[in-house]
């Protein structure tokens, strides 16, 4: 039902400019979009929870989520995952602040991977979270290099 709700969001977003409002301010749309996307990985954060506590048995609580070493390294997937995707989806369609939000995100995963992941070394969880991201972010140097700038026209 969430995700339905996302999605009219998103279609209801894409009505209002096309239809209701064509001279509509562009950032208004994006802040939306940004807010959408924002809700969405909050969502899927949810529910990667949601997932972990019915197939590992972890609480589904905060505290028990966050000190759940198979969370912490899902949650690593997912993001980067998604990172992945944005990335080379920014990279075919050439829109750079797509990607750089992509960038972003593979940032905040690198940042808690160091501050979150690392505490506890040694668990077969933690290093595949590790390794796992290492390969993606191959993947991500390999199919999704920084779109070029858009030209210009010449003043005349």
């Amino acid at each position: 039902m969430q995700l339905l709700v996302l999605a009219l969001l998103l279609r209801w977003l894409l009505f209002c400019r096309a239809q209701l409002f064509p001279n509509f301010n562009d950032n208004g749309v994006r802040l939306l979009s940004y807010g959408i996307g924002v809700l969405a990985l909050l969502w899927l954060s949810a529910a990667v929870g949601r997932a972990v506590h019915f197939w590992a048995g972890v609480p589904y609580t905060v505290h028990g989520l966050f000190h759940s070493v198979i969370y912490q390294a899902a949650l690593t997937m997912t993001w980067s995952t998604i990172a992945l995707l944005t990335m080379v989806l920014a990279t075919r369609r050439a829109l750079r602040v797509m990607w750089f939000v992509g960038a972003a995100l593979l940032g905040v995963v690198v940042f808690k991977l160091f501050l979150v992941d690392l505490t506890g070394i040694g668990t077969v969880a933690r290093i595949i979270s590790f390794v796992g991201v290492g390969l993606l972010m191959l993947v991500i140097g390999y199919f999704s290099p920084l779109p070029p700038r858009q030209a210009r026209e010449a003043p005349a």
